[in-house]
């Protein structure tokens, strides 16, 4: 059974609309050892699939609160995935008011 590792971003960032992101993360498999290119896969519950491999960026993920999978597929299509969330604001997002 192969495992994934997901060491950046960190579970519950924030980020700006447009802002550009960076995801790392890791997968070994006791047979294949480390897993690289498509065995790495990148989701998004609101946006789909978002990129391949064990590091990649992107400044186009939708305003929303994202689930981002990491999944590591080894040789014999054994998967192992893992779960961060992020959060990607409008960049116009309004301070809160405060009544006196």
């Amino acid at each position: 059974t192969p495992t994934s590792t997901i060491t950046a971003p960190s579970d519950k960032s924030s980020y700006k609309a447009g802002e550009t992101i960076i995801f790392e993360g890791t997968g070994t498999d006791k047979e294949d050892g480390n897993l690289t290119g498509s065995s790495l896969k990148w989701t998004s519950d609101k946006d789909g699939e978002i990129g391949t491999g064990g590091v990649f960026s992107t400044n186009s993920l939708s305003v929303n609160t994202h689930i981002i999978t990491l999944t590591a597929k080894d040789s014999q299509g054994v998967t192992d995935s893992k779960y961060i969330s992020i959060t990607v604001v409008g960049n116009n997002a309004s301070p809160v008011a405060t009544i006196l």
